[in-house]
């Protein structure tokens, strides 16, 4: 593989990564967008007045008009109570899925650090590889001249024997 060859596709290696990482990035943005909406919601159902209050009363009275009263209550607290678990419910819920999204975070923030030194330690590796080329083609290069230079000479001698 040339040394161009490999410094474009170092280049392109180098593309991709920021490519991906500006991907992973927007990605990490909306998820933190998404769990500080989450947060908020949560905050705001537990910062919510509940609803339910519930009304104790003795009644030793028996008429029809008071049983039917404390059978609506009853009936009303129960309603009340059931809203209320479906509201800690919902809590728990909300909790669940800002761990879930904070653990997804994470691992992708582990993940892009593990890119950032396979991306590092190839471009090292890419960097050591062009300093041998360069070496390689330097001496080349030398050895190319001092031949091209041993020509000359022997043309050189050839021609001015063939002059005297």
């Amino acid at each position: 593989m040339s040394l161009q060859q490999r410094a474009e596709q170092l280049s392109q290696l180098e593309r991709q990564s920021e490519q991906s990482e500006w991907r992973r990035g927007e990605e990490l943005r909306k998820r933190e967008d998404r769990v500080r909406e989450l947060q908020l919601e949560l905050d705001k159902e537990r910062g919510k007045e509940p609803v339910v209050k519930y009304v104790t009363q003795t009644v030793e009275v028996e008429s029809p008009a008071t049983l039917k009263q404390l059978t609506k209550a009853r009936q009303r607290n129960e309603l009340l109570s059931d809203k209320l678990s479906n509201q800690n419910e919902r809590c728990k819920q909300l909790e669940e899925h800002i761990r879930k999204s904070d653990e997804y975070s994470c691992n992708l923030q582990h993940k892009i650090a593990a890119y950032e030194r396979e991306i590092s330690k190839l471009r090292e590796e890419l960097l050591k590889e062009i300093g041998h080329l360069e070496e390689r083609k330097e001496e080349a290069v030398k050895a190319a001249a001092t031949c091209s230079a041993e020509h000359f000479q022997n043309l050189q001698d050839k021609f001015f024997s063939k002059l005297h």
